[in-house]
């Protein structure tokens, strides 16, 4: 199969705001979000991969080989996400209270940042070359328990922020996870690490 034809396409639904740090302060600003990009592939490609070690509990041999590791390349390219409507950008407030009577912030505990409302976006995750059979099925099935099994994005996800359904879709409809797929996993949960 070539690799266009084993690409993975997924929905991402927004219940909230969410925010993906760009790392720099704007003027007026501590924490700000990159307009350009707000949900880059990277973010969404270490989310997944976070999704199958620590919530999948996946052997670390085959998250490396879908995702990468330091010794091998990842095989398989995250595209940014595309928004359906451009994220409407709101300004934000966070701040620690004083122990005092006044209502203060205290000292240092004032944050002003931005985070974005969007309702859908869509990204796609490709393989970089041609797989054999079993591969692919292995790779794409991890791929998509990953993703769905993310609920939140960004930071701020404990405050609240972040929080989405992701799902993968085929000609503009979600794919359903079979009984067949929950198995196919649990057998790959038993592979030795």
């Amino acid at each position: 199969m070539t690799p266009t034809d084993a690409r993975l396409t997924f929905r991402v639904i927004f219940r909230g705001p969410f925010h993906v740090g760009s790392g720099t302060p704007a003027e007026g600003l501590d924490s700000t979000v990159d307009h350009e990009v707000p949900l880059p592939g990277s973010s969404l490609k270490g989310l997944m991969r976070a999704q199958a070690l620590n919530v999948l509990q996946l052997p670390a041999s085959v998250v490396e080989a879908i995702f990468g590791s330091p010794a091998c390349e990842s095989g398989w390219l995250w595209s940014d996400a595309a928004f359906e409507r451009a994220p409407q950008s709101e300004r934000m407030a966070r701040l620690k209270l004083a122990d005092t009577d006044d209502g203060a912030a205290e000292t240092g505990f004032l944050m002003l940042g931005e985070h974005l409302w969007a309702s859908e976006a869509t990204f796609t995750v490709a393989p970089r070359r041609a797989l054999d059979s079993a591969t692919l099925t292995r790779d794409q099935l991890v791929l998509r328990a990953s993703a769905r099994s993310i609920s939140g994005l960004g930071g701020s996800r404990r405050r609240g922020e972040g929080w989405v359904s992701v799902t993968d879709i085929r000609t503009g409809s979600a794919t359903a996870w079979t009984v067949e797929d929950t198995r196919a996993l649990l057998r790959l949960m038993e592979v030795p690490a």
